[in-house]
């Protein structure tokens, strides 16, 4: 397993590399709440061997780039973190609830820690 912190400016393009040039798939997102900010890990796997990246965002800011242009399956991962946790992913396109009621407080995130 290879792990390796990006600037979330650069996961897009990360990303497209990852896909295009070494056949990876995305195998799921992960967050954490790392107290003041968020940890988006993103879990892949090229020929076998896993490679997780890791990016930050401030609990204030709370948003990446989405990257479900370069994976549609990023779809489901993104709108959960964004429903469990409050992180945005600019330029998802539809970024509508998907694991919490329609009807469930705005700004409550389940797993998001005070």
């Amino acid at each position: 397993r290879i792990q390796a912190d990006v600037n979330k400016r650069d996961l897009k393009e990360i990303a497209k590399i990852l896909k295009e040039k070494f056949g990876a798939h995305l195998s799921m997102i992960t967050c954490r709440d790392a107290g003041k900010e968020f940890e988006v890990i993103y879990h892949f796997d090229i020929n076998g061997n896993l490679l997780n990246l890791k990016t930050l965002t401030s609990k204030a800011i709370s948003k990446v780039p989405s990257i479900i242009s370069i994976f549609p399956v990023a779809d489901f991962y993104e709108r959960e973190i964004m429903d469990l946790f409050g992180v945005k992913f600019e330029g998802h396109p539809k970024p509508r609830r998907f694991i919490l009621p329609d009807n469930w407080p705005k700004n409550v995130y389940p797993l998001r820690k005070r």
